[in-house]
């Protein structure tokens, strides 16, 4: 972000309330013709010629940046594989998926990257280098404590109604869940070396939730996807709890507000809000 630059406002649609959480009427898309479709929760103009709408999954979000300069959508996160049905009918209606990148090597944010490869088998993938050990097994994601799963991810679920689905538990055994070691073995591409050709956004390294996890900016607008730095716990948008470096999460929280008050927040579950919003301890 150039300093002294103020993001400009971000034009979004009203606000309404559902199952607690914030949540904006459905964006309709219509491309190439095709009739509207109404699978996005939440579009933010982020340029006159870039928007970014929100694609709720099952239980977390992928982020869609249409990009109608370059006729081109840049995928961040993919959600549960249960998602990937839907996720196709979205995609197929916006301009050539680019590229995909995940803010971190959960399986909630990886898990329909099988279904979009095989759709699209010259799509990119990008990961952080830190999650580099994860996906070829070399390394264990950390199981989440007692703590974890009855303070942060059953509410999580809950607040979504989410119940765990077959498919989702069988494909997270194969993409690298604590009880799985390894990734599919297609090509990968690490980030910051081999940075997407995409005009208008910056990869921030943001650990703490995972030592691997990034976040996505767009300086213009102050749109900040965060993957799971940020989390709605009890109707709140608040600083993730579940976190496997207390000290980094704290650096990173400490960067993130750094960048001003102007920020939004587009989270890895629920609505966006503004950084001014959320709830961050001091």
């Amino acid at each position: 972000m150039i300093p002294g630059r103020k993001p400009n406002a971000l034009k979004t649609r009203p606000i309404g309330r559902r199952n607690g959480f914030l949540k904006r009427p459905p964006a309709s898309i219509r491309t190439r013709g095709q009739p509207e479709i109404s699978m996005i929760e939440e579009t933010l103009q982020l340029e006159p010629e870039i928007r970014l709408h929100r694609f709720a999954g099952v239980v977390s979000n992928v982020y869609f940046v249409e990009n109608r300069k370059t006729d081109s959508t840049l995928v961040i996160d993919c959600g549960m594989p249960s998602d990937a049905p839907m996720l196709m009918e979205v995609l197929v209606r916006m301009p050539r998926p680019e590229a995909v990148i995940c803010t971190h090597f959960h399986i909630d944010h990886i898990g329909a990257w099988r279904t979009l490869s095989k759709r699209w088998p010259n799509l990119d993938l990008f990961f952080s280098e830190a999650a580099k050990l994860y996906i070829t097994g070399e390394r264990r994601l950390p199981i989440p404590s007692p703590a974890d799963v009855r303070n942060v991810l059953l509410p999580c679920m809950a607040a979504f109604g989410y119940r765990p689905k077959l498919k989702d538990i069988v494909l997270g055994r194969l993409y690298g869940t604590p009880f799985h070691a390894g990734f599919w073995r297609g090509p990968i591409r690490y980030l910051p070396e081999n940075r997407p050709s995409i005009e208008a956004i910056d990869v921030l390294e943001t650990p703490g939730h995972t030592p691997d996890s990034i976040s996505i900016f767009h300086p213009k607008s102050g749109a900040l996807i965060c993957g799971d730095t940020f989390l709605w716990l009890n109707g709140a948008l608040q600083e993730n709890p579940f976190v496997t470096d207390t000290a980094a999460q704290r650096q990173t929280i400490t960067f993130l507000r750094q960048l001003g008050d102007e920020v939004v927040l587009c989270p890895g579950h629920g609505p966006t809000l503004p950084l001014s919003q959320a709830i961050v301890r001091t």
